[in-house]
């Protein structure tokens, strides 16, 4: 199931793994993925209120209780695996009496309930952000619940499944920071789109889009004192920023720098999949998280294939095209280049001090609300921006014709 505003598109994911240095997929068969996808509905867990003991609980970014549930009512088999599970930690959300089971991390014994509370923090973190920022854009978010199967076998890394993510070795030596890239990359997968038919390093590119936003805003959130470690469970700001900076900030300076690389877009190799995840992670920077679900309305019908890198491209350029208002986040970099569709802008900003902006090639005048560009021709342009303190976001809004 993909965002709202693909109505007649679906994407159907297929097994995807990520170890510790590469990708590989697993076959399942057909009988045991229907079963897996009927155990992922979601269900109304008054039952695991009732004899689950809550461990914890999330205040922000939404709230939510972490339960731990042992004993008869702990004990799961995985119908995919035929892999028996002793105990579980839920994850519920929405207020008293209506809650709402959002994942349920499984583990083979008690003796690794620690490390599932931490994973089910993680994720009820992560679930939280992405209900902030795009809830009312992604109908996956709250289709149902996830499954986290956390297995003693396997090798070591994640793979994700319809409604199940796998995560293997789980004795395996391996950091905090690691299980959060890895829990993170498989969420990608399950709740994100993205462009897909890569020849390396694996086919779709949601998952490490996924890591890279998701570790991104919690960047975020960790600078700003807005979550701390602890509420994370798996991530401390050094560690959050020690990946943004090498993995995230490089990706979004390549696109203000440049614009994109459509002959890049193009390739199906590593260096495609980076510009393509360079393109999704501009935009969320740029425009914001709803940007990423607002593409998916006017991504081109392909039937028979799923979309590209282009294709994404298109649609971000289609979804400004038809836009009244565009904001501009800041970058951090300045001046930057963006996309500019056809017509006359007003600029102006949150705190209401007029921005001090420039436009290349663009008509510029002034009014009491800020700057006006007129752009006479649609494409990629140097954008300015004035130093200013704590800026808040600059809202472009076109004004439309007045139908008679």
């Amino acid at each position: 199931m993909g965002l709202l505003g693909a109505p007649t598109r679906v994407y159907v994911r297929s097994m995807r793994c990520i170890g510790v240095d590469s990708c590989t997929r697993r076959a399942r068969s057909t009988a045991a993925l229907i079963a897996l996808v009927a155990t992922g509905l979601g269900v109304r867990t008054a039952f695991a209120r009732e004899t689950g003991q809550v461990a914890d609980r999330i205040v922000y970014p939404r709230p939510a209780a972490i339960l731990q549930l042992t004993g008869p009512q702990g004990q799961s088999v995985d119908p995919a695996t035929g892999r028996s599970h002793s105990a579980m930690v839920v994850v519920e959300t929405g207020p008293h009496g209506a809650t709402l089971r959002r994942f349920a991390v499984h583990v083979p014994d008690r003796s690794l309930l620690g490390l599932g509370q931490r994973v089910a923090r993680f994720l009820g973190i992560l679930w939280g952000l992405a209900d902030m920022k795009i809830g009312t854009l992604n109908a996956k978010l709250k289709s149902g619940t996830a499954d986290v199967w956390i297995c003693r076998d396997g090798e070591a890394g994640g793979e994700q499944s319809r409604s199940s993510i796998y995560l293997y070795d789980a004795l395996a030596s391996r950091s905090d920071f690691e299980w959060a890239r890895i829990v993170a990359h498989e969420y990608g997968h399950y709740l994100l789109p993205g462009p897909s038919g890569y020849t390396e390093p694996e086919p779709w590119s949601n998952g490490l889009f996924g890591e890279r936003l998701f570790i991104g805003w919690l960047y975020d959130e960790l600078r700003t004192g807005r979550l701390s470690a602890d509420d994370t469970g798996l991530l401390t700001l050094a560690t959050a920023e020690d990946y943004y900076r090498k993995q995230v900030e490089p990706l979004v300076d390549r696109i203000a720098a440049n614009g994109p690389n459509a002959e890049r877009l193009a390739r199906k190799d590593k260096a495609g999949m980076d510009e393509a995840i360079a393109l999704l992670l501009y935009a969320d920077r740029l425009h914001g998280a709803r940007s990423i679900p607002s593409m998916l309305e006017w991504l081109p019908p392909r039937l028979g294939r799923q979309p590209s890198g282009r294709d994404f491209l298109d649609a971000y350029v289609a979804w400004l095209d038809h836009s009244d208002a565009i904001q501009h986040r800041p970058l951090g970099v300045s001046p930057f280049q963006s996309y500019w569709p056809t017509g006359t802008f007003e600029a102006s900003g949150l705190d209401h001090r007029p921005p001090d902006v420039s436009v290349q090639n663009a008509q510029e005048s002034k009014s009491e609300r800020g700057t006006v560009v007129t752009i006479a021709r649609s494409g990629w342009r140097q954008v300015r921006i004035g130093p200013r303190e704590g800026a808040p976001p600059i809202t472009w809004t076109r004004p439309r014709p007045k139908k008679p």
